[in-house]
């Protein structure tokens, strides 16, 4: 059996394994290597998709902010312009 790490930073977030049920030590160098660097890749586009995921979180949030603020400031508006007399 051979495994790999999926790292995101110094933590790891997942395995990914390659197993010969028949053959114990069944990968060579050129075999681990790939799949060591499928691991990285694959570490690396889990961290994005959280990261675009957060950020999504975060936009609909600070969209919902403004929203509340334009509702507040809409309210000190009179709903008719005044027209004093004589202008």
């Amino acid at each position: 059996m051979t495994w790999c790490a999926l790292l995101v930073g110094d933590q790891v977030t997942g395995i990914l394994s390659l197993q010969d049920v028949d053959q114990e030590n069944a990968f060579g160098e050129p075999v681990v290597r790939l799949l060591q660097t499928l691991a990285a890749s694959m570490g690396v586009a889990l961290e994005n998709a959280r990261l675009w995921e957060q950020e999504s979180l975060y936009r609909k949030a600070l969209e919902r902010e403004f929203e509340i603020g334009r509702d507040i400031q809409a309210g000190f508006l009179p709903d008719t312009l005044p027209q004093p007399k004589g202008w």
